[in-house]
């Protein structure tokens, strides 16, 4: 995404305000492109032993943007064994990012939540996954707001 013209230098398009690139993923219900999913088919498989179900793939997605200028491409790399999503910028250069996000796990069939007196955390009770989870409470925005 970007409002550079075609033909423009690097000078000239930095002088003008860029808006953040999306990052999209496949959305096999929707069989579009959309924001990115909270969980893939892999991870769910690897966590309950199926796919995750149609009704639920729209669960917490996510609208992540990244301000990478003018970017005309992007490669997935593993180096070390640590993900990165690289990004070629006209504007920018090369950028590098972690591509690693944390995961909440143990909240299949939760069955009971309360929070500690000063409301920072929020307690999990799950039968199916039989855990306890305990998960810090605060804002968290979107590439949108």
């Amino acid at each position: 995404q970007s409002v550079c013209e075609q033909g423009w230098g690097r000078e000239k398009c930095v002088e003008h305000a860029q808006p953040k690139s999306a990052v999209l993923q496949w959305n096999r219900a929707a069989k579009a492109f959309g924001e990115l999913l909270a969980m893939d088919n892999v991870d769910s498989v690897a966590l309950r032993g199926v796919g995750v179900p149609e009704e639920e793939i729209m669960v917490h997605s996510f609208a992540m943007r990244i301000e990478a200028g003018r970017a005309s491409d992007w490669e997935y790399v593993s180096i070390g064994g640590v993900p990165y999503l690289l990004v070629s910028s006209g504007t920018k250069g090369v950028l590098m990012y972690t591509w690693e996000f944390a995961q909440v796990t143990g909240l299949n069939g939760a069955i009971s939540v309360a929070s500690d007196l000063a409301d920072t955390a929020v307690f999990v009770a799950s039968s199916i996954d039989r855990a306890l989870v305990i998960l810090d409470r605060g804002a968290l925005l979107d590439g949108l707001g």
